[in-house]
């Protein structure tokens, strides 16, 4: 008995070794024959994944779909100068030389108290070069600030919501084409309009986005300075100021007026409660 269980175990260790072998032997050889067939083989070549197992369609190209930086640049640049009209007509040449256009203007105070505030728009190509000359105007020099916002993933993002809505839609126009009762026309209709107010909001958000990247802005602060400010900034007028003085005089009046009135309504009130005490006063005395 014991040596029957000795043959058994033996041939089953050796029956272990072979299969091992046949594996070990087999493997290799499934992987190099031609016949093998890999997951690429279930790909198109137009599918066929890349070096890095993206799948890549052979039809563009490896740059096809990147998009460019997005970015929204505003400058801000202060200036003090002795004459602001003609530092305004300064930078209206410079703007006209880069095709540019003035957004808004805002012209407050007089005197060494005005001040010009201009919104410039131009090309983001010609930003940097349109910022130095506009630093370079004569003047006190205050300070500038230049500000940079990355939207690209936020274009990217809306570009790719768009997609979806109009695939959505063109679906609702097949699905509209098949409906045969007024219930189900309806409700696609009512659908279909609510996707095309979402593409219709992305599609000007996306203008909206192009337009600022593709122009930057400048805000232009020009303040009057102390040397190109007068000696006296306000004509002097006598008479508005005897106006002045004669309002000053009846609002004082109208004062003292309205004072007496209140005495005179709360006299009897005051009265009631001083003449007690006096005379209670008085009493305790004596």
């Amino acid at each position: 008995m014991d040596k029957t269980l000795k043959i058994a175990l033996l041939s089953g260790v050796g029956l272990i070794l072979l299969s091992a072998l046949s594996l070990f032997i087999l493997v290799p050889l499934l992987r190099n024959s031609p016949s093998g067939i890999g997951t690429n083989d279930l790909l198109t070549p137009e599918e066929a994944p890349d070096s890095y197992g993206k799948v890549v369609d052979s039809g563009s190209s490896p740059d096809e779909g990147r998009t460019t930086l997005k970015v929204i640049r505003i400058g801000n640049i202060s200036i003090a100068v002795d004459d602001i009209d003609g530092t305004v007509e300064q930078i209206d040449t410079v703007l006209t030389k880069y095709k540019g256009e003035t957004l808004a203007m805002q012209d407050s105070g007089k005197g060494k108290l005005r001040s010009v505030v201009l919104t410039l728009r131009v090309k983001e190509t010609d930003f940097d070069v349109f910022y130095q000359e506009l630093k370079a105007l004569d003047g006190e020099y205050e300070y500038s600030t230049i500000s940079s916002n990355d939207v690209t993933d936020t274009v990217l993002d809306m570009e790719a919501r768009l997609k979806n809505l109009k695939s959505v839609e063109a679906q609702y126009l097949a699905i509209l084409k098949k409906a045969t009762t007024v219930t189900d026309t309806l409700a696609v209709q009512r659908e279909l309009t609510t996707v095309r107010s979402e593409i219709e909001y992305l599609e000007s958000s996306l203008d909206n986005m192009e337009k600022q990247t593709d122009y930057s802005t400048v805000q232009m602060t020009i303040t009057q300075s102390s040397t190109g400010s007068s000696l006296t900034d306000d004509e002097w007028r006598p008479f508005g100021i005897l106006k002045d003085a004669s309002r000053a005089l009846v609002d004082f009046a109208k004062f003292l007026g309205t004072a007496f009135i209140w005495v005179l309504v709360f006299s009897p009130v005051v009265a009631a409660v001083v003449i007690p005490v006096v005379v209670i006063q008085k009493r305790a005395k004596k």
